[in-house]
């Protein structure tokens, strides 16, 4: 489960220090936080574990609010990461952590399920562990958002093959369902939404592969001064319309670039 963006980056922000752009990922990191945090700060604080925890930021974030942490994921990379901020971090799948029964206030994943190959085994896994009056949040691309009919297959969100399922608001609710939960609350606009618009058209557009800069992107790399430039003036325009864009786009179709879903338990 390490391979999303659970933790605000994992080994995602290593890779952006390391291409000169650490100021980009420092922002993305501030707005994220407080995005994510929104949908557990007004309760109050317990045990909350998040699934594929990353660096461990986002539990880092909520640790300094009084919650008691604990993370899961793969990647050792990120897991050290993590635990060098003092997370208790379980590297591997959730199952293999045997958690106690009834274990958790809150379990989250960001940007996880997605990468599952049986997502449901997952989730009647944390159906497990979480108490009866508990919280679970899940965030996940949404396919039947503007921009992925805009885009084709050069939408942003579609990252293949590292995304194995894709939801819309319907199925994840049908899978949710499956595992004895019920989405109570919905998100669909999220602050960096502008971000991941601006790098599908980019892409549609051929601006990525014209200059060889592609942020999200297992090809993540330096860029020359010559490409950074030639980025700037061509994705300029577009990162101007992006954010009004993405705005509009959601409050119109309902949907945005990545849903998340706040969910308690349907059945004792």
């Amino acid at each position: 489960t390490g391979t999303g963006t659970g933790g605000t980056g994992g080994t995602g922000t290593v890779k952006a220090r390391r291409s000169g752009i650490a100021w980009l990922a420092s922002l993305f990191k501030v707005v994220l936080l407080r995005d994510r945090g929104r949908a557990l700060l007004d309760r109050k604080p317990g045990r909350v574990l998040d699934i594929g925890c990353g660096n461990g930021d986002f539990l880092r974030f909520l640790k300094r609010r009084g919650w008691e942490v604990a993370g899961t994921d793969f990647s050792a990379e990120a897991a050290a990461l993590a635990r060098a901020k003092g997370i208790p971090v379980h590297r591997g799948d959730l199952a293999s952590a045997a958690f106690p029964d009834r274990a958790f206030d809150v379990v989250t994943l960001w940007h996880v399920v997605e990468h599952l190959p049986h997502p449901h085994r997952e989730l009647d896994e944390v159906e497990r562990i979480l108490r009866d009056d508990g919280l679970l949040v899940i965030e996940v691309p949404n396919s039947d958002c503007p921009t992925r009919r805009l885009c084709g297959t050069a939408w942003r969100q579609l990252d293949v093959p590292r995304h194995l399922q894709h939801f819309t608001p319907e199925t994840l609710a049908a899978m949710l369902a499956r595992s004895g939960f019920a989405v109570v609350r919905r998100q669909d606009f999220h602050a960096i939404d502008f971000d991941l618009v601006f790098y599908s058209v980019a892409d549609r557009l051929g601006i990525t592969r014209r200059t060889g800069i592609r942020y999200f992107s297992t090809d993540f790399r330096p860029a020359s001064l010559r490409a950074k430039l030639a980025f700037l003036a061509f994705g300029l325009p577009i990162a101007l319309l992006s954010l009004p864009y993405a705005a509009v786009a959601t409050r119109l179709s309902g949907n945005g670039e990545s849903l998340t879903v706040t969910c308690r338990k349907s059945r004792p």
